[in-house]
């Protein structure tokens, strides 16, 4: 069996991917300040989208695939329009990185955390704020939509995970047990 190709996809550390809704595009988000849309399977760059001032920390689609989300060292979150890479909105409102942005499955919603201890749910639509959720006793690393967007989870630096009711905006459950700080979720 031949060794995959290898690409070299940014000229800092690539920290987040994402797949497009329907698989054809795969986007990376850069240290070097670039996210970067690639064909899938056959790993052309189709599009480099600049406009964060620091590292880019994540990525992602909306669920109809027709925007991009991304948030940034920078203390932003930005939406882009996925067909050319136009910015949609700027989002601020985080003190310091914004490690994390994801879409509710419906498109409604945005969910952030970041190195601020925060939890927040986001308009899409018009970029407002509409609940900080809560706090973590440490940098919070991702906050994750369940399936049906009911619920959200985030994971943090103060060694737990909280359970987040999305549609009463409030902190349901905390779990504890592990020895360090949780940084990923699935």
């Amino acid at each position: 069996m031949a060794n995959p190709k290898m690409i070299q996809a940014h000229s800092a550390p690539c920290y987040h991917l994402a797949f497009s809704p329907d698989g054809k595009i795969l986007a990376s988000a850069g240290f070097d300040r670039l996210i970067k849309l690639w064909a899938f399977p056959d790993g052309k760059v189709v599009r480099e989208i600049t406009g964060h001032s620091g590292p880019v920390y994540c990525v992602g689609f909306s669920s109809n695939g027709k925007e991009i989300v991304s948030s940034s060292a920078d203390g932003t979150i930005r939406i882009w329009t996925a067909a050319d890479g136009k910015p949609v909105r700027e989002i601020k409102g985080h003190k310091g990185i914004v490690d994390s942005v994801e879409y509710s499955p419906d498109g409604k919603l945005l969910a952030s955390c970041g190195v601020d201890k925060t939890v927040r749910l986001w308009n899409p639509a018009d970029g407002k704020e509409i609940k900080n959720l809560g706090a973590h006793g440490g940098a919070v690393y991702l906050a994750l939509f369940s399936p049906d967007g009911k619920v959200l989870a985030s994971a943090s630096q103060d060694k737990t995970i909280k359970i987040w009711d999305v549609t009463a905006r409030k902190e349901n459950k905390s779990l504890k047990g592990h020895g360090d700080g949780v940084t990923t979720l699935v």
